[in-house]
C-alpha cells in the first residue's frame, strides 16, 4: 500500500514540480508564522505580568540606621532584641570568638587589673561567642541603658542580687552555653547568637528594645591624622592597649598586650570604627579584689575617630540612662557609625595619643 502511495506523489511531482514547490515553501512559511505567534504571546504575557507580581508581592525593603550601630539596616533588624555578652580577656581566654562582630564593646576592669568586655549585638549573629564569663554591678548599669537582654555565666555577688532586684534580663541558666573540650575551665563556656535567641524566647525576654541610642554623624576623615597611635594605660602590660588609625578604612586597629588583638575564628584583627576612652574613680571593694567603677554622674573623656581626638565630658544621669558625651559647650558629640569600642579607665591612668 505504502509503495502505491510513494509512486503516485512522485508521479504527481514529475508532471507539477513547481507547483509541488510552492506548496512546500507556503507550509513552511506557515509553520514559521505560527511558530512566532506563539513566541509573541509567551514573551508578552511574560513582560506584562512579572513586574506587576513583583511590585506586589515583594514591596521594598526600608532601610534605617541601627540603634546600636548607627549602621543602615532594615526594619526588622532594627527591631531585634539587644544582646549583650560577658566575654572574658585574661591571657588563657586569648584569642576570643565573636568580639569582631559586636556592635559596641565596653571594657572595664573586673578584678586585680584584669579587664573585661561587655559586647552588644543587635544586627550581626556571630557563632561562637566567648569565653562567657560573671557578671559584675558596673556592667548592669551600662547594659540598663540599652535595654539589653545579658548573657553571662554567674556574677559577683552584688551583681546577683541586682539581676534579682532590677529584673535584668539575664540568660545565665541551663542551656544557653556549653562546654568547649579545647580549652579548660573557667575559659571554656561558649554559645552562639542563635542560641541567645531561642533562650530568650523561652524565658520572654525576646522583644523590641525601648532605650535611648549612642549620637551618631556622618565621618568626616581628616586629610592628615592628628592621633593616629593612641595608647591607654588600663591596668598592666598584660592589658594595656594601643591602637593605630588606619586612613584605608578610617578605623582602629587594635594591640592588646603588645600584639594585634585577634578573633580566633577569622584571625581578622579587630578593627573598631570608634575608641572612647571614659576615665572614673576605681577602688577596690572585698577581700577578693573585686572592683568598684563609679558609673552614675560625670568624667572626662576622649572620643577617637576619622584620626583625629575629641576632648568629652561623659554623663550618666541614672542606672537607666544612657551615657551621653558632650563637648566644652555642652553640645551633644556624636560618633562615626559602626563598631565603637569603650574603655572604662582609672581616673588617675594616662591616655596618650601622636599624630
Amino acid at each position: 500500500m505504502l509503495k502505491i502511495l510513494t509512486k503516485r506523489l512522485k508521479k504527481l511531482y514529475d508532471q507539477h514540480p513547481k507547483a509541488w514547490r510552492l506548496g512546500l515553501i507556503a507550509i513552511a512559511a506557515g509553520l514559521l508564522a505560527w511558530l512566532a505567534f506563539i513566541w509573541w504571546n509567551i514573551d508578552n504575557a511574560v513582560t506584562r505580568t512579572d513586574p506587576s507580581a513583583t511590585a506586589s508581592s515583594q514591596p521594598a525593603v526600608k532601610f534605617v540606621a541601627s540603634p546600636l550601630t548607627g549602621i543602615k539596616v532594615s526594619e526588622n533588624l532594627a527591631r531585634r532584641p539587644i544582646f549583650t555578652v560577658q566575654i572574658e580577656n585574661s591571657p588563657d581566654a586569648r584569642p576570643q570568638s565573636g568580639l569582631k562582630d559586636a556592635g559596641v564593646i565596653i571594657e572595664a576592669i573586673a578584678e586585680g587589673g584584669i579587664t573585661r568586655f561587655s559586647a552588644y549585638y543587635q544586627e550581626t549573629e556571630p557563632a561562637k561567642l566567648g569565653p562567657i564569663r560573671s557578671l559584675r554591678p558596673y556592667f548592669i548599669d551600662w547594659l540598663v541603658g540599652f535595654d539589653s537582654v545579658v548573657l553571662h555565666v554567674g556574677g559577683s555577688t552584688q551583681a546577683r542580687k541586682l539581676v534579682s532586684s532590677l529584673g535584668v534580663k539575664s540568660l545565665d541558666v541551663s542551656g544557653a552555653y556549653y562546654r568547649a573540650s579545647d580549652r579548660f575551665a573557667p575559659h571554656n563556656a561558649y554559645s552562639s547568637y542563635s542560641t541567645m535567641v531561642d533562650v530568650a524566647k523561652r524565658l520572654g525576654h525576646y522583644q523590641t528594645p525601648d532605650f535611648t541610642p549612642l549620637k551618631r554623624q556622618e565621618p568626616k576623615p581628616v586629610e592628615t591624622a592628628k592621633a593616629k597611635t593612641i595608647s591607654l594605660d588600663i591596668s598592666s602590660s598584660l592589658y594595656n592597649v594601643v591602637y593605630r588609625y588606619d586612613s584605608s578604612c578610617n578605623c582602629y586597629p587594635r594591640e592588646l598586650a603588645g600584639n594585634p588583638h585577634k578573633d580566633r575564628e577569622s584571625g581578622e584583627q579587630l578593627r573598631p570604627d570608634v575608641v572612647v576612652v571614659i576615665k572614673t574613680p576605681h577602688s577596690v571593694i572585698d577581700a577578693v579584689g573585686h572592683t568598684g567603677i563609679t558609673t552614675i554622674g560625670s568624667g572626662t573623656g576622649f572620643i577617637f575617630q576619622d584620626g583625629t581626638v575629641f576632648k568629652v565630658k561623659w554623663s550618666k544621669s541614672s542606672r537607666g540612662a544612657q551615657l551621653k558625651f558632650t563637648d566644652a559647650d555642652g553640645q551633644a558629640v556624636g560618633l562615626n557609625p559602626g563598631q565603637t569600642w569603650i574603655t572604662v579607665m582609672p581616673s588617675n591612668k594616662g591616655v596618650s595619643y601622636q599624630p
